[in-house]
């Protein structure tokens, strides 16, 4: 499995390592993630998971973890912000900080860097 940055993760490198961090068994089939949905004596069922393209998907992981989305100049970026107080000024800090040239995109590395720090091991496709 080759060892893959956050930062570099797009379509479904990015989509099985969310499924991953989200806690689903993924693979890659056919340069597409699809997770396991019913285990039998013989056969294991897949279905397709995008999160990347996929605002249905994304946007609930979003909420749940209270990413932060913005784009500046076109360029999106994710990120958790947490309160930092020392001195006389609070400031902001930006935990798992990730740019993508989408906002889901950005917020999904987000989740993945989270989850497994700043690179992650990606099987390679079946």
């Amino acid at each position: 499995m080759p060892t893959i940055a956050i930062k570099d993760l797009t379509g479904s490198q990015l989509d099985w390592a969310v499924a991953t961090a989200e806690g689903e068994e993924a693979v890659i089939h056919g340069g597409v993630c699809q997770v396991v949905v019913a285990r039998y004596e013989k056969a294991t069922h897949y279905t397709e998971r995008t999160y990347h393209n996929n605002p249905y998907r994304a946007w609930p992981i979003i909420d749940r973890d209270g990413i932060s989305v913005w784009s500046i100049d076109g360029t999106w970026s994710a990120g958790l912000y947490q309160g930092v107080f020392g001195g006389s000024w609070p400031s902001i800090d930006c935990a798992f900080g990730q740019d993508g040239p989408t906002g889901l995109i950005a917020a999904m590395r987000c989740r993945v860097a989270m989850h497994f720090g700043q690179t992650v091991d990606v099987p390679e496709p079946l």
